[in-house]
C-alpha cells in the first residue's frame, strides 16, 4: 500500500480530480491493445510511462521538467505511429493550471506548442503522403481537437487565475472576519474602561474614605456606603447592558455567522451591495440583522434551497433589503410558525414592511425602512 500511495496513486489533497482526467486514456490503451507484436508493447510500454510521467507533474518539483518532456515524447510517439493527437491535451491543462513564475512558464509553453505544431506539420505531411487529395477542412475532428490543444493551456491558466482569485477573496473574508472580532474587542475595551474603570475607581475612594470616617466621623461612613451601593447598583445595569449589546449583532456579523450555517447545508450564499450597509446605525442594522438571521434560518429549515441572494438598496429616503432563494416556494402556511409574524413585528418597530413573494422557483423577502436622517439634516429641519 505504502508503494501505491508513492508511486501510483494520486496525492490525497487533489481529490477526485486527478483520476477523472485518467477516464480518458480508455481510448488509447485501447488502441494499444488492438495493434499487434512489438509495435502493441511499444504503445502500452509508452502510455505507461506517460501514466508515471502525468502522476508527477501535479506537483512542482525537480523531476517536473523530465515528467514534461516524458509527455511530450509519449504524446509525439501517439500522434505520428497511432495517429492519436487528444493526449496532448493532458499535458496542456498540466502546463497551463501549474504555479509556475511568468518565465518558467514561457518555457513550457514554448516546448509544448513547439512540439505540438512540429507534430502536427509532420502528421499533416504523413496524411498527404498517404492520401494525395487529403484536405485538413474535410476533418472537422481534427480542426476541432487543433482547437482544443492550441487553446487547453490558456483556459487552465484562466481557470487556475479564477481559483487563486478566489482563494484570495476567502482569505480577505477570513481576515476581514477578524478585524470584526478585534474591533469589537477593542470597542467593549474601550466601553469597559469608559464607564466601569471610572466607576470602579469612586468605589474604591469611597470605601477608602469610609475606612478613615469610621474611626473620626462615625454618622457620616452610611453616606458614603450608600454612594458605594448606589454605584455598584448602576454598574450591575451597566454591564447588563453591555453583555446585552453583545448578543445583537450586526448586519456583517450575521451574515458572517449565518453563511457558515448555509455552508454547512451545502447553500451558496451570494450577496449584492453588501458595502452600503456598513453606513447604517447600529441600532438599525441590529434590527434588520435579526430579520436577516430568521430570514436564512427559514431558507436553511424549509426552502430546500441551494442558493441563497442578499441585495442591498440604499434610496433618498429609503433602505431595502432583498432577501431570495431558489428553494421550493411557500406553498401553504405553516401552523403556529411565528417566523414571518416575527420578521414582521420587528419592521414595525421601525417603522419598515415586509414583503413576501413566492413561487416554484423560490422565495422573495423584501424588506425596507426609512432612512434614518443624519444629525446634519435634523439640524437643518430645526
Amino acid at each position: 500500500m505504502t508503494f501505491l500511495r508513492r508511486y501510483i496513486l494520486f496525492p490525497s489533497r487533489f481529490g477526485f480530480y486527478p483520476y477523472f482526467w485518467l477516464i480518458f486514456l480508455s481510448y488509447p490503451i485501447a488502441i494499444g491493445f488492438a495493434e499487434t507484436g512489438i509495435r502493441r508493447v511499444l504503445t502500452l510500454f509508452f502510455l505507461a510511462i506517460f501514466f508515471l510521467c502525468y502522476r508527477n507533474s501535479y506537483e512542482i518539483t525537480k523531476l517536473l521538467p523530465w515528467s514534461i518532456a516524458g509527455q511530450l515524447i509519449v504524446c509525439v510517439y501517439m500522434m505520428l505511429v497511432e495517429n492519436y493527437m487528444a493526449l496532448f491535451i493532458f499535458i496542456a491543462w498540466v502546463v497551463g493550471s501549474l504555479p509556475f513564475t511568468k518565465r518558467v512558464r514561457w518555457r513550457y509553453l514554448t516546448a509544448y506548442y513547439g512540439t505540438f505544431t512540429v507534430s502536427v506539420i509532420a502528421a499533416v505531411m504523413k496524411l498527404v503522403a498517404v492520401t494525395p487529395h487529403f484536405q485538413l477542412t474535410d476533418r472537422l475532428d481534427l480542426l476541432v481537437l487543433l482547437a482544443f490543444a492550441y487553446g487547453s493551456p490558456i483556459a487552465a491558466m484562466s481557470v487556475m487565475r479564477t481559483a487563486d482569485k478566489s482563494r484570495a477573496i476567502q482569505q480577505t473574508n477570513e481576515r476581514l472576519e477578524n478585524v470584526i472580532r478585534q474591533n469589537e474587542r477593542n470597542r467593549i475595551a474601550q466601553d469597559l474602561h469608559d464607564t466601569l474603570g471610572q466607576s470602579f475607581s469612586m468605589i474604591t475612594i469611597k470605601t477608602e474614605l469610609a475606612r478613615k470616617l469610621l474611626k473620626i466621623a462615625p454618622e457620616k461612613v452610611d453616606e458614603q456606603l450608600n454612594d458605594v451601593e448606589n454605584a455598584s447598583r448602576d454598574n450591575l445595569q451597566l454591564v447588563r447592558s453591555i453583555v446585552n449589546d453583545l448578543r445583537q449583532l450586526n448586519i456583517a456579523e450575521v451574515i458572517i455567522n449565518q453563511n457558515r450555517n448555509l455552508q454547512d447545508a451545502n447553500v451558496t450564499l451570494l450577496t449584492i451591495n453588501e458595502s452600503i450597509s456598513n453606513s447604517w446605525p447600529r441600532q438599525l442594522q441590529i434590527t434588520l440583522g435579526a430579520v436577516i438571521q430568521e430570514a436564512i434560518t427559514n431558507i436553511i429549515r424549509h426552502a430546500h434551497a441551494d442558493h441563497c441572494w442578499l441585495t442591498f438598496g440604499q434610496q433618498a429616503n429609503l433602505l431595502t433589503i432583498s432577501i431570495r432563494d431558489n428553494g421550493k416556494g411557500i406553498h401553504t402556511p405553516r401552523e403556529n410558525s411565528s417566523g414571518i409574524s416575527g420578521m414582521t413585528k420587528r419592521m414595525e418597530t421601525i417603522n419598515g414592511t415586509l414583503d413576501v413573494a413566492s413561487s416554484s422557483e423560490g422565495t422573495i423577502l423584501t424588506i425596507s425602512c426609512p432612512k434614518p436622517k443624519t444629525n446634519k439634516e435634523e439640524e437643518l429641519q430645526s
